[in-house]
């Protein structure tokens, strides 16, 4: 496929001011776009996920509009918590395209997929830096909350995390999704580490 020119700088990648080059801003903007897309973790059906194309369907209105206004104010505590195939991925996904598409750090991950790349890391000698990248980012989407049975060392290092971007909850986004299992009208397990999460939204 033949690769699309910059309309500003016709593919040169600079432009000429006074006689001297600069990079040009096009180019550098559209880089840093497709670095947040690499970093968000978002692949395959989930890049393709947007507020546009959810399904609506009853019991969902709610928790659309808290999304909505998350993207609007992009900080504090959000949690959809529902049944399976209620949409909780979409929206999470969704949230974060939203952002990637304005120029926005964001991250989408599972809760069992965040915690085996910081045990990876533990192996790398990396694992604080990992943390402090995760707890820093603009939007984290974590999803799966339910999926994983938290040990000790799992736990902390999810209250480690999550600790973190409350104490920041004024700047940075942090939004959950978890399982509502067999309708019961209780948190899951994790949400022992997001006690202080406000905003639970049922799908």
């Amino acid at each position: 496929m033949e690769k699309q020119c910059c309309a500003v700088c016709r593919g040169a990648g600079f432009l000429l001011k006074d006689g001297q080059p600069l990079l040009c801003p096009a180019c550098q903007s559209l880089v840093q776009a497709q670095r947040l897309r690499r970093l968000s973790q978002l692949e395959g059906d989930l890049a393709t996920k947007s507020l546009e194309n959810f399904e609506r369907r009853r019991g969902t209105a709610e928790a659309l509009e808290a999304v909505h206004r998350a993207l609007k104010r992009k900080h504090g505590f959000l949690t959809l918590w529902g049944g399976y195939g209620t949409g909780k991925t979409h929206l999470l996904a969704a949230l974060v395209n939203r952002c990637l598409d304005d120029g926005v750090g964001a991250v989408y991950c599972t809760l069992p997929d965040a915690l085996s790349a910081l045990r990876q890391r533990v192996g790398w000698g990396d694992c604080e830096l990992w943390l402090e990248q995760m707890a820093s980012v603009q939007v984290l989407a974590l999803d799966e909350m339910d999926k994983l049975r938290l040990t000790d060392w799992a736990g902390e290092a999810l209250f480690r995390l999550i600790d973190k971007r409350y104490r920041f909850r004024d700047k940075l986004l942090h939004a959950v999704a978890e399982q509502n299992h067999n309708g019961a009208n209780k948190p899951a397990q994790s949400d022992d580490a997001v006690s202080q999460v406000t905003g639970r939204f049922l799908l």
